[in-house]
């Protein structure tokens, strides 16, 4: 038997922790510095360096936004999902439920003893 249970109670707090992500990464970028701040002995290879650095990290930081939005809106559609199917099931066991109390009836009706 398995222990694993979903929430979608607590999906729902994560999608809303995630859909925070963008706002606080998105339009945020990382300035280069000036190589000549190295000194002459760094300073030639910070400046090849640099710029592929703090295109990096700039990619970075949009990919983070990025993939916080998606996780937000897909820890939403779980628990749409097992909200959607709790539903499914209750309706599906009320139809049985009510079908067999009309069968029954329908027996006892008759006559026939159950």
């Amino acid at each position: 038997m398995s222990t694993f249970r979903v929430e979608p109670a607590q999906l729902d707090g994560a999608a809303s922790t995630l859909a925070a992500v963008p706002a606080g990464l998105g339009g945020l970028s990382v300035s280069a510095p000036d190589p000549a701040m190295y000194g002459d002995l760094v300073g030639s290879a910070a400046a090849h360096a640099e710029p592929a650095n703090t295109e990096s990290t700039t990619t970075l930081l949009q990919a983070l936004t990025t993939l916080g939005q998606s996780l937000s809106e897909r820890c939403e559609a779980s628990a749409r999902g097992y909200r959607d199917t709790e539903h499914q099931v209750v309706d599906l066991v009320r139809a049985q439920v009510s079908g067999a109390l009309e069968a029954g009836t329908a027996v006892v009706g008759r006559g026939v003893s159950v």
